[in-house]
């Protein structure tokens, strides 16, 4: 992916400040920090001078209260000496002196630490003198006066001098105070300097880096300009190659031919990607190849270049996947999927070919129409996927058989064919007796033995031939006689010796025919319990869906499937069907917390119970559909439970196993209702021969009373059937009869339909109870 925006990393690198900016602002901050603790000294130093001046007031005063009471004391002497004062007075004065002595100065000492030592000593001498004074005559006194005048002299000296000492000491701690305010200053003048000067070099530093970062910033926009134009050229380029990959990828999905297609790659692309030529191969075993050769004057980025061939190859991986899938799309449509052989559009092709080569060379066409004997017994026996390991099997021998023009195909099922054109009839029946004889083997299939053998139909054409349909019924004619108990299995057509069955076999031929294409359909119709009035569950009927005549019920082709010999095996399918109905449809319909767990019913054949797998068939067919056997109900007639011990015991041990058994059509046959007690019953269902249409009265009412009696004394529960008006469904209601059917609530339903019933049905049914 193109990146269309400045490296981040290098305009980090642009703008990023340098270790000296770093430290150099480290330096300022510490310098700043500095600078604030000097200020904060300065102050306190500023402060403290105030506080010693105010002290040295302090301690002048109290020298100034000093000398005026040492000079009270020396006149007291003197007054002493004259006899104006006694010595006490004397003694008073000094005691004065020396309470003002006492007093504590601001600065923590008594007010005599701040007089000088002389003045102690002096003060010391008098001491001694006022000490010995006592009241004398005068005359004494002048003596006493006149001796100790030096030391009052001293004294008085040191007294006057107390002036001058304290100037002296004031003048120190000012002095002191000044220097120290003095170096405070000092550093403060430093620091400044040093932060100011560093500060400035580092604005200076900055804007000489921010200028150099804007040229570097300015040339790298530039640059990525460039890159971007280079990188929009690119990307258009880049979507011009996905548009035009577009357009043909869309040329390719709307059909047109790969070779078209492939042939304008080159030139398309050319077209985009300048000073680049573009080949593909169209022929041979490299078709498809890519070419790309890049000029030396092509622009294009490597990464660009693989890109676009990249794309390219997706176009032409494209075709190349639409033809292969052409091709296997067309196999599909003229191959069968399980075994690989043609199918019936390439039989019928091959069939039109071989007619007209016979029209423009003369001989005959022939058609070779052959299935498996026993097949289905192979399967129920054996499983499906050992059945498709046989087919497949008998696929590739007939594979190796066939030579020349001869085509084989795979028809249907168990169901194959050869086609081909031959010199004359007795060639067209000799090679197909050949290959009848080749397709008679042993098997291994199913990791045991098994003999497998096939029937074969030969429809040989003749002068007046109908053609290849004509030709194709005219071979299943063949087989279906082939397959009779008479025969060898082996069967050539003759117009002239079959035509009597051309009518019956037509119609059987075209019940086979429904089995394979899908013909046969079933309907539903809804079982309904008379006590509230909410469908249990539906019987499945089956239906023909025949071309050009319409839906036929199965009274109007039955005995023609008995005869085709394919009744087992569509009552296979009807079983499987209407099981696989029950599971993706039905069951959801219902409302299982209210109606429980709806039930499909399915009418069964006698011939199927002659086969001693049923059971086992049943079991399965509900395994793999994923129903309980508590949800399927088999409908037998009575003489079939009558006469087959075998259908008894099969019945009995579904029974056991949770399917339910009803008796259909009661009352049409000759048994009794005594004999169902020892019949494996769960239901018994009265035939509609037996209820009116308006309303159950009369004799009619007395014969279904009983029945239902003697139903309910062997447990069974009762089902009535073609139920037409609501006078007929009360009645039965009164008569406790639990289950009807008929056209009053619907008539048999192709399977959306059904569901949709009994959606609005129940809806209906709860809205009426809710209210």
């Amino acid at each position: 992916m193109f990146d269309l925006l400045p490296n981040r990393n290098n305009v980090d690198a642009v703008f990023r400040p340098r270790i000296g900016q770093i430290i150099l602002s480290l330096f300022v901050i510490v310098g700043i920090a500095l600078f604030a603790y000097f200020s904060f000294t300065s102050h306190s130093a500023q402060r403290e001078i105030r506080e010693d001046l105010y002290a040295q007031e302090t301690d002048a005063s109290a020298l100034s209260f000093t000398q005026r009471d040492a000079f009270g004391l020396a006149f007291s002497m003197a007054e002493w000496g004259s006899g104006l004062q006694d010595s006490r007075e004397v003694q008073i004065a000094r005691a004065l002196l020396g309470q003002r002595l006492g007093v504590i100065t601001s600065s923590g000492e008594p007010t005599i630490n701040a007089a000088p030592e002389s003045f102690r000593s002096a003060l010391q001498d008098l001491d001694e003198i006022i000490v010995a004074l006592t009241d004398v005559p005068v005359e004494r006194r002048l003596t006493i006066i006149r001796d100790v005048d030096p030391v009052v002299e001293t004294f008085l000296t040191e007294t006057r001098l107390l002036s001058q000492a304290f100037q002296e000491r004031s003048r120190a701690v000012i002095e002191e105070a000044v220097q120290s305010r003095n170096q405070a200053e000092l550093r403060l003048i430093v620091t400044f300097g040093l932060v100011g000067a560093a500060l400035l070099i580092l604005v200076t530093w900055i804007a000489i880096d921010i200028d150099r970062g804007y040229r570097r910033a300015s040339e790298m926009i530039d640059s990525q300009r460039a890159e971007l134009k280079s990188t929009i050229a690119t990307l258009q380029r880049t979507q011009e190659v996905d548009v035009m990959a577009s357009k043909l990828i869309q040329q390719i999905s709307d059909g047109v031919a790969v070779d078209q297609v492939l042939g304008e790659v080159g030139t398309a692309f050319a077209g985009i990607l300048p000073g680049v030529r573009v080949d593909v191969e169209l022929n041979g075993p490299q078709r498809g190849s890519v070419h790309v050769v890049a000029n030396s004057d092509s622009t294009l980025s490597e990464e660009e270049l693989n890109t676009s061939v990249s794309r390219i190859r997706d176009v032409v991986s494209v075709a190349l996947n639409r033809e292969i899938a052409e091709q296997e799309l067309k196999f599909q449509r003229t191959h069968d999927a399980l075994t690989g052989l043609p199918n019936r559009s390439v039989l019928t092709e091959e069939t039109r070919r071989a007619l007209l080569a016979s029209e423009r060379t003369g001989g005959v066409a022939a058609i070779f129409l052959m299935d498996i004997d026993r097949f289905r017994d192979f399967n129920n026996s054996l499983g499906h996927s050992v059945g498709d390991i046989l087919l497949i099997e008998l696929a590739d021998r007939l594979r190796s058989t066939v030579t020349g023009s001869e085509v084989a195909a795979r028809l249907s099922g168990d169901e194959y064919a050869v086609v081909a054109h031959f010199r004359d009839r007795d060639e067209a029946v000799s090679r197909a007796r050949q290959i009848f004889d080749e397709l008679h083997f042993t098997s291994l299939a199913g990791a045991t033995e098994t003999n497998v053998s096939v029937s074969m139909g030969v429809a040989i054409s003749a002068t007046d031939h109908p053609g290849a349909a004509g030709l194709q019924r005219s071979s299943a004619m063949a087989i279906y006689l082939a397959k009779e108990a008479d025969r060898s299995g082996f069967v050539v057509f003759s117009e002239s010796e079959h035509s009597a069955l051309s009518d019956r076999l037509s119609e059987e031929l075209a019940a086979r025919n429904a089995l394979r294409n899908g013909e046969f359909t079933l309907f539903y119709q809804p079982i309904m319990r008379l006590e509230n009035n909410r469908p249990v569950g539906v019987e499945a009927l089956l239906r023909w869906d025949r071309p050009g005549i319409g839906v036929l019920c199965p009274d109007a082709f039955l005995e023609t499937t008995r005869r085709a010999g394919i009744l087992v095996e569509l009552s296979e399918e009807i079983i499987e069907e209407a099981l696989s109905f029950w599971s993706r449809n039905l069951v959801k319909a219902f409302d299982l917390g209210q109606d429980g767990m709806p039930y499909v019913s399915i009418n069964i054949d006698p011939v199927q119970l002659d086969d001693p797998l049923f059971a086992t068939f049943i079991v399965g067919a509900a395994r793999r559909n994923s129903v309980p056997l508590a949800a399927i109900v088999l409908e037998v007639t009575e003489h079939v439970l009558s006469e087959s011990p075998m259908a008894v015991e099969q019945l009995d041990a579904l029974r056991r196993q949770g399917v339910r058994i009803a008796l259909d059509d009661f009352g049409t046959g000759y048994s009794a209702l005594s004999q169902a007690q020892h019949l494996p019953l769960d239901i018994l269902k009265v035939d509609r021969s037996f209820i009116p249409i308006d309303e159950l009265a009369g004799r009619d009412r007395r014969l279904v009373s009983d029945i239902h009696a003697i139903a309910a004394t062997l447990g069974l529960s009762t089902t009535v059937e073609g139920v037409e008006s609501r006078e007929v469904a009360a009645t039965l209601r009164s008569l406790g009869v639990e289950f009807a059917q008929g056209y009053l609530y619907s008539e048999p339903l192709p399977e959306d339909e059904c569901i949709n019933w009994i959606h609005q049905w129940t809806s209906l049914a709860n809205a009426e109870g809710s209210n």
